[in-house]
């Protein structure tokens, strides 16, 4: 028998590991597949090509890019005076950080959070309003695409659990309200993983197979799709980069739209590896890790009120900047084919200098996927105004006011005085505290007013005694602007008499028609498009079945014939579609109490059978802040196979008028029953 083969020595296997890591990371990159035209050719997108297609396509690119930053770079500013007026604090200057070091409870200069609430009570309302459960409304253009709509509406709800949909809405809602605008782009995903799948093989004896004796089982590692759909990425507002001559509210009229974000290598590798082709030429970057770029760096509020470098990547990470986006191009001009007519391609540029990913957009909604919301519009700019932004000078001249009460209070108590070094030892003065003890000079000990004569206080006039009611004046006025109001916020009015009901729900509901505006901008400009593209792309793109529960209203139709579950296969859901703008009135703002005095009154009378209750009843459960009033809905009883027999009215009639009866034709026997004698 053969000698099995030594085993290394550790240190051996150190320098054979160390040899493989000098080779792969010196060895050449192994050549890839690359997209091909429109023609059917593949595109030759090697960085090191003698073509020069790589390089061209890189710097047309990265001039767009900059061209938009450019553009909004001057906003910049604006938007880190916007995140500072939200927060708790400001920066202190020379003097208050000696104010600091010298007693951490003596108050410097703070931010009155007036801006915060006003946000934090819109942000709640939008969410409220747009993004309650079922967020989007499919309908069926003709009678043929009826249960497909409503199972597509299904599907697009599981997605948005799964992906969490929810985070990243809030997050463009957010941005909206404090920047002006805010961007998601949504992307079809494909989440998969490693698992080992174990396989049966059957015996090959035909008997042993037939008892189910002597099977043996095999284990391969298999890349399993563990869900698919939309993943929406926010883009933050700095990185935005459209075109400069078309308004937000028009992205798909944009010739290119651009943003940049951070990824590592790790992540570029894998979605490589799963993404199908999406993404190429990633293995080209391990030689010029960290790939950052260093032309849409900037300094955000965030970095200010934090501290903490946002630019800072570390020493043991392998971070990547990206220019993704769209553009609308001729594709012979920019050596990707023949074509002399426009077409939308996607690219995405790493580092500023490898072109990562490029392929026409072929998406059959032939959208741009990119989704704006602009609540405050004008139609014009690209960068409009926000609610927090139209309320930033009140909200400075509140922390102005507030401020300067606090440091004339603080110099009030500290006090300045004049003092005689003659008469006292200067030592205790330094040293003197609350209770402590100052010793006058020996030579004053028995003089007449020399106590009087060792300190003059200076009179000090505090001329800030108004300045909280200007803060209540500034604080109301952002109110005004913004429809924020008190009740809104949960507090009642503070001044004034005893605040009753009806003044509650007057100036609450007057407040959220002022908010409804914002919503329904934001439904039409965003959730529309939102949903078109989604629905869009699922129709398109899913590849696994998909089991989905019916539930609600609109299900009913369709549980009769499915039941309860239903396996969507996609080929089930070719077909068209429209999507519906909902109701997007915020929650609370009808007069619930109201509602449910009118039913009560038409219940009374006649022509109260006419009234939907459960309809009713939904709205009234809506009002009041309730969640998805479908689960409180019992499911429509199944038709019976055979309806049932009527009960008809019957008469007891004494034996001896049945047979005068007869005779008179008053009554008939039944058909198969006997003769009465």
């Amino acid at each position: 028998m053969a000698d099995k083969a030594p085993m290394l020595r550790s240190e051996d296997r150190n320098v054979v590991m160390e040899r493989l890591r000098d080779a792969w990371r010196d060895a050449d990159i192994a050549p890839y597949s690359y997209p091909k035209d429109s023609n059917g050719n593949e595109i030759d997108f090697r960085p090191n090509s003698d073509s020069g297609v790589h390089k061209e396509v890189v710097n047309r690119v990265m001039e767009r890019a900059q061209e938009g930053w450019d553009h909004g770079y001057v906003r910049h500013p604006k938007y880190t005076e916007l995140e500072e007026c939200i927060t708790s604090f400001k920066w202190t200057d020379e003097e208050e950080q000696k104010v600091v070091a010298g007693d951490k409870r003596k108050p410097v200069s703070m931010v009155i959070p007036a801006s915060k609430a006003i946000l934090d009570t819109m942000v709640s309302y939008y969410c409220k309003a747009l993004l309650e459960s079922p967020m989007f409304r499919f309908d069926g253009i003709g009678p043929e695409d009826a249960a497909s709509a409503i199972l597509l509406e299904k599907i697009i709800e599981i997605q948005a659990s799964k992906f969490q949909w929810w985070l990243a809405l809030r997050t463009m809602i957010r941005d909206s309200l404090i920047y002006g605008y805010g961007i998601i782009s949504p992307q079809w995903v494909t989440k998969m993983r490693k698992e080992t799948q174990r396989m049966v093989i059957p015996h090959m004896n035909p008997l042993m197979a037939r008892l189910g004796l002597g099977a043996t089982y095999a284990e391969r590692d298999a890349d399993v799709v563990v869900s698919e759909g939309h993943k929406l990425f926010n883009i933050e507002p700095r990185r935005w980069m459209p075109d400069p001559n078309v308004s937000i509210d028009r992205v798909q009229d944009m010739e290119y739209a651009f943003w940049s974000r951070r990824s590592n290598y790790m992540d570029l590798l894998s979605e490589e590896q799963y993404g199908g082709g999406s993404l190429f030429n990633v293995k080209w970057l391990r030689k010029s890790l960290p790939a950052i770029n260093q032309y849409f760096q900037t300094a955000t509020g965030r970095t200010t009120v934090s501290g903490i470098d946002e630019s800072d990547h570390g020493l043991y990470t392998s971070p990547v900047d990206l220019v993704c986006g769209y553009c609308k191009l001729i594709p012979v001009e920019w050596k990707l084919g023949r074509s002399e007519y426009p077409e939308v391609w996607q690219f995405t540029v790493a580092g500023g200098e490898i072109l990562v990913g490029a392929h026409r957009h072929n998406a059959k909604h032939g959208m741009i996927p990119v989704v704006a919301c602009a609540p405050d519009y004008d139609g014009y700019t690209t960068s409009p105004t926000s609610a927090v932004e139209t309320t930033l000078p009140l909200q400075n001249a509140g922390d102005f006011f507030f401020n300067q009460m606090t440091a004339a209070q603080r110099k009030d108590m500290s006090g300045v005085n004049i003092w005689n070094p003659q008469t006292i030892d200067l030592r205790d003065l330094s040293k003197a505290q609350y209770g402590g003890q100052i010793f006058l000079h020996p030579d004053y000990w028995n003089r007449s007013g020399a106590v009087r004569d060792v300190c003059y206080p200076i009179p000090f006039v505090n001329n800030t005694g108004n300045n909280l009611s200007f803060v209540g004046f500034c604080s109301d006025m952002m109110k005004m602007a913004t429809g924020a109001s008190d009740q809104m916020q949960g507090m009642p009015r503070q001044n004034g008499e005893r605040v009753t009901a009806r003044e509650i729900d007057s100036v609450t509901q007057g407040a959220f028609s002022r908010m409804e505006m914002g919503v329904t901008v934001a439904a039409w400009m965003a959730m529309m498009n939102l949903g078109t593209i989604a629905g869009s792309n699922t129709v398109q793109y899913q590849k696994q079945s998909t089991w989905v529960k019916l539930i609600g209203s609109r299900a009913d139709q369709l549980r009769a014939e499915f039941g309860d579950y239903v396996e969507v296969d996609p080929s089930k859901l070719n077909f068209n579609f429209d999507v519906m703008p909902r109701a997007n009135t915020i929650p609370g703002g009808v007069n619930v109490n109201a509602l449910i005095q009118l039913v009560t009154s038409i219940m009374q009378t006649p022509q109260g059978q006419r009234l939907n209750i459960p309809r009713y009843v939904e709205r009234v459960g809506r009002e009041t802040g309730a969640g998805n009033m479908d689960d409180l809905f019992l499911p429509p009883q199944m038709p019976a196979s055979r309806p049932p027999q009527l009960a008809l009215p019957t008469t007891v009639v004494p034996d001896h008028q049945i047979q005068s009866m007869l005779q008179s034709g008053q009554i008939t026997p039944m058909q198969g029953g006997g003769s009465y004698g």
